[in-house]
Formats: C-alpha cells, structure tokens, sequence
C-alpha cells in the first residue's frame, strides 16, 4: 500500500514540474547554459538556451545580443540582452554606475531578483512578462 502512495506522489510532482517546459523542451532534452546563481538560463522572451545545435541556440544568442561566449549573468531591457555593467535605465544612464546599482534598481523598480528582465514603458521600468515585449 506505501509502495503504490509513494507511486502516486511521485507521479504527481512529476507531472507539475513537466508543467514547467514546453513539450518540445521535454522531448528534445539535452544540455542548455545556466548559471550556479540562478539555474537554467532563459532568453529575454523566457526561453532555455540549449548547447545542443551547432551553431547552438547559446552561439546564437551571445552573438545576437554581442555578449561574449559563455555568459550567463545578463539582464533583458526591452528584448535584448545586456551584460550587468552595460545595462542602462530608461533614461539611457548606466545602472551599475547608479548608487546602489542593480540591486537597488531591481528593488525600486519590483524587478524579481532572479528573473532579471524589464520594458521602458513612459520611461519607467516594468517588470517583463515576456509578452510585453
């Protein structure tokens, strides 16, 4: 009896974290970049950044967004992506040079410490949701 409530909750968690990706993520499997911050690294429209393809969907991604090959810490303004030191507000002023620098602007601005994205919108700075984009 234990072994078939152990089957059914295990079932059940498996079934919510598949929730999670898209179908293709969890047919496709392989590898995508990540951070040991943050986890899995997604692109500034929520995607996971495979390694798989060559060129990959990383090769591709660092080239588009002219960050160098292998990061993994960036921030997403309007659909592009930024390496931290670069990113600028909506007033075009860099962050990092900011007192308090990203930290306090994430906080300002109710961007989630991990999920590092954001829109200007009437030159304020809007969380992203990834559609707003």
């Amino acid at each position: 009896m234990k072994s078939i409530i152990y089957l059914s909750v295990l079932t059940a968690v498996a079934l919510n974290l598949t929730a999670c990706y898209r179908q293709s993520d969890i047919i496709g499997g392989g590898e995508y970049i990540s951070n040991k911050d943050y986890g899995l690294s997604q692109d500034c429209y929520g995607e996971l950044i495979s390694t798989q393809l060559k060129p990959s969907d990383a090769d591709k991604f660092w080239q588009e967004n002219n960050l160098p090959k292998g990061t993994t810490k960036f921030i997403c303004k309007n659909g592009k992506a930024y390496l931290p030191s670069k990113v600028t507000d909506c007033q075009d002023n860099i962050i990092s040079k900011q007192p308090g620098g990203l930290e306090k602007f994430k906080r300002d601005n109710g961007i989630n410490k991990h999920n590092v994205r954001f829109v200007c919108k009437d030159g304020k700075a809007i969380p992203s949701n990834y559609s707003d984009i």
